[in-house]
């Protein structure tokens, strides 16, 4: 297996790493590394074709060929818990988060994006049990309410962001992205006692025309920020339905600069895919005005 190293200076078993090396079935290897964040080292092996990691340093990625290792932003994972109700609830920080509910029901909810210092709180004065989950991310503050019935669990909402305030019976998230446009996006929740009503404004730093080539690279970024309008203007005409297009694409946690034997129309991005983060790189078909009428991932 061909292991890609990213985010650092990597060495395994005492060498230096220019940006690969390469591993066989069974094989174990010593890496460290010298980041930006700091220092740190994991063993690394593959069991049955999968790479897999000791300790919390280090994030592991799927790629077409291979796999590809990068430092953690902060210390992984780290676990907080909750009684409440008749529910123990378990939120487990990570590369890979999730909840985890027992007792009157169960279930396992994951979680969008790597997190770290998870606190849990409950929320008094509601029909039903409510826990908040607050959490630091790499793009901010992360928080999510999850509703606890008799035998029904629901998440009620979940998001991330640099702010994220609470007054009276509304939360409001914005989130700033370093994208081709500059966007910042407001999502404001609206509490009306069972669900929330979800509205959001999408504001763009920058007008910006992008190339053929980018063309690709503005349609992952504008459905990571979930601008309708921004992602229309990109598709073609016939294509209608913003929603269609998120469904394919998952959730998005960054976008990645392709490999570079990749076509040059071609954008790649982080995703969850199989319950494992995962680089996907697509290649874009474009109309007659040059927008985009068909996408395909390169790794299918």
């Amino acid at each position: 297996m061909k292991v890609f190293v990213r985010g650092g200076q990597f060495f395994a078993d005492g060498f230096s790493l220019r940006d690969s090396f390469m591993m066989e079935e069974g094989e174990s290897r010593l890496l460290s590394y010298i980041s930006a964040g700091g220092c740190g080292c994991a063993l690394v092996t593959i069991r049955e074709g999968e790479l897999t990691a000791q300790g919390d340093t280090l994030i592991i990625i799927k790629r077409r060929e291979g796999a590809e290792v990068r430092p953690a932003a902060f210390p992984l994972p780290q676990e907080a818990t909750i009684q409440c109700d008749g529910y123990s609830v378990t939120c487990k920080g990570g590369a890979l988060p999730e909840i985890r509910i027992s007792g009157k029901a169960e279930k396992v909810l994951p979680l969008m994006h790597p997190l770290s210092a998870p606190a849990l709180r409950l929320i008094e004065g509601q029909r039903q049990a409510i826990v908040e989950v607050t959490a630091h991310s790499a793009v901010g503050r992360y928080m999510a309410l999850i509703a606890l019935a008799e035998g029904n669990i629901r998440l009620l909402m979940q998001d991330c962001g640099g702010e994220i305030l609470c007054a009276g019976n509304e939360i409001t998230v914005t989130r700033r992205f370093d994208d081709l446009c500059m966007r910042t996006v407001t999502t404001r929740y609206t509490w009306r006692g069972d669900a929330f009503d979800l509205s959001r404004v999408v504001v763009c730093g920058r007008s910006y025309a992008p190339t053929r080539e980018e063309m690709g690279r503005a349609l992952l970024e504008s459905v990571m920020a979930k601008d309708e309008e921004g992602t229309l203007a990109l598709l073609s005409d016939d294509i209608t339905d913003a929603r269609m297009i998120y469904d394919y694409f998952g959730a998005i946690l960054s976008v990645e600069a392709p490999d570079p034997s990749a076509p040059p129309t071609a954008a790649s991005a982080i995703i969850k895919k199989d319950g494992n983060l995962a680089i996907s790189t697509y290649d874009f078909d474009f109309d007659p005005n040059g927008r985009i009428e068909n996408v395909r991932c390169l790794e299918e």
